[in-house]
């Protein structure tokens, strides 16, 4: 699946749930800049950082079995910058 910002995520090893705040490509490889969403840790950030595309659309960091897991798309609320997209 392909990530965007906005998007909650979690681990294959038992963290999050996270809030994506940016995200970049480089050689293929992602890095993201999340909000951590646990309510017993506050508004920290958060950096998953070398993760590669798997032929079956998710992400495994490399040269790990670690995994990045979808959980939702929160909708755009109103009178947000996506309502110039619809």
């Amino acid at each position: 699946m392909m990530l965007r910002e906005g998007d909650i995520i979690r681990t294959s090893y038992g963290t999050g749930p996270y809030r994506i705040r940016e995200l970049t490509t480089v050689g293929g490889r992602l890095s993201l800049v999340c909000e951590d969403l646990r309510p017993d840790v506050g508004r920290v950030t958060a950096y998953l950082n070398d993760y590669e595309p798997l032929p079956d659309g998710t992400w495994q960091r490399a040269g790990s079995t670690d995994q990045l897991f979808f959980i939702e798309r929160p909708a755009p609320r109103p009178g947000t910058q996506f309502d110039l997209f619809a």
